[in-house]
């Protein structure tokens, strides 16, 4: 059994003139843009983000990430292929 893992990035996107503060997952599956928690921190809402992503594609492994240089998040989880 080959074990492959899943990458998500989560990106802060400031306020636009019709859009506030938003979190965007994105992976090779698909992306989701959730709106920023202020009553969270900020690793919280990127936490939540990859969580909501996973939660679209049906996916339950564990997620463990970290932060990059550039502000974005990177949040991995193993996945099996038989």
């Amino acid at each position: 059994m080959l074990k492959l893992t899943q990458a998500i990035v989560t990106k802060h996107l400031p306020c636009t003139p019709t859009k506030g503060r938003r979190i965007k997952a994105t992976a090779v599956a698909g992306s989701v843009t959730i709106p920023y928690n202020d009553d969270i921190g900020i690793h919280e809402n990127h936490h939540f983000a990859a969580k909501q992503l996973q939660a679209k594609f049906g996916w339950e492994d564990e997620l463990t990430g970290g932060m990059l240089s550039t502000g974005e998040h990177v949040w991995v989880m193993p996945m099996s292929i038989d």
